[in-house]
């Protein structure tokens, strides 16, 4: 172990670890070797991701009135054991909520062994894919569907129980169609070969500069931030499609602040302050009424 080697060269030694070292982790293991070689050690908990995922996806892993019980359950087992020898029949029928720690991309196996033991179709699943992260995504489905699950980013963890149907709405697969709906991008959903799991390429290689845009506006909307900064937000779209977004975006950004760099009118109409740059040099112009600005023998801006 190497832990046991430096701390006996007289190192103080951190081991670190995401999450809960002593949930699906190897802590066990290392404290068994530590104490073999008589090596006084200290451990810090953490936040094992079954809490941490679950809170990121506004997940309750219990509630009153859907679950008084949860179950952690690793779908990835050391070398030579195999996680079929467990029997999941207890823990479904005890109602439990069920966390699946490192279920890899085998949904169709840990669907099937659900079904084994009994658990009802319609049961909600959400596997969720780098938690806390920027690139946070859930995938919710059912155990009738979870085979059919995307192969999210890891680190994933997978919960099954009545207890996802109060996950954020925001976080599905639903809220992201109408979302790009609202940015003209419905039609480029539906035409992509696997839909919302598509690869674009590198740098959205695969589509449109107009249609990376409007894919970049459905995510900063989904983003949901009190504060957006938009930076030529509609340059690469018609002028029929920008009508369409810019009319979304008005919804979008209501009760929100905005930061928005444009040259284009359509745009300019949803500031509340314009500010324009001359030769360097910032000029405000309360409100978005450009003839008003023009009067006060303000420049404006160009488009």
């Amino acid at each position: 172990c190497l832990m046991v080697a430096l701390a006996a060269s007289g190192l103080r030694v951190v081991r670190l670890k995401g999450g809960d070292p002593l949930i699906f982790g190897r802590a066990g293991e290392e404290i068994e070797s530590l104490r073999r070689n008589s090596i006084p050690f200290e451990i810090v908990p953490g936040v094992t991701s079954a809490m941490g995922a679950a809170a990121a996806a506004q997940i309750p892993l219990t509630h009153r009135h859907a679950s008084d019980a949860l179950v952690f359950i690793t779908a990835h087992r050391a070398k030579g054991m195999h996680t079929t020898d467990t029997d999941w029949s207890e823990f479904v029928g005890s109602g439990a909520t069920l966390v699946i720690y490192m279920p890899g991309q085998n949904y169709p196996e840990i669907a099937r062994r659900l079904t084994a033991a009994r658990l009802a179709g319609e049961t909600p699943c959400a596997v969720i894919s780098r938690a806390t992260t920027r690139h946070q995504r859930t995938h919710r489905t059912t155990l009738l569907d979870l085979h059919r699950a995307p192969q999210l980013a890891s680190p994933t963890l997978l919960v099954v129980g009545e207890v996802v149907r109060l996950a954020d709405p925001a976080a599905g697969d639903a809220r992201l169609r109408e979302v790009l709906g609202q940015m003209g991008a419905g039609d480029l959903l539906a035409s992509l070969p696997q839909g919302l799991d598509t690869q674009l390429g590198v740098g959205g290689r695969q589509v449109s500069a107009g249609e990376r845009q409007r894919i970049a506006l459905a995510r900063a909307v989904l983003r949901d931030a009190s504060l957006q900064l938009l930076d030529e937000p509609t340059s690469h779209l018609d002028d029929a499609t920008e009508t369409t977004v810019v009319e979304a975006l008005d919804r979008a950004l209501s009760g929100r602040s905005a930061l928005i760099v444009t040259h284009r009118q359509a745009v300019v109409r949803l500031a509340d302050r314009v500010v324009t740059l001359e030769r360097g040099r910032f000029v405000a112009a309360d409100g978005a009424d450009l003839a008003g600005a023009a009067a006060a023998g303000l420049p404006g801006p160009l488009w």
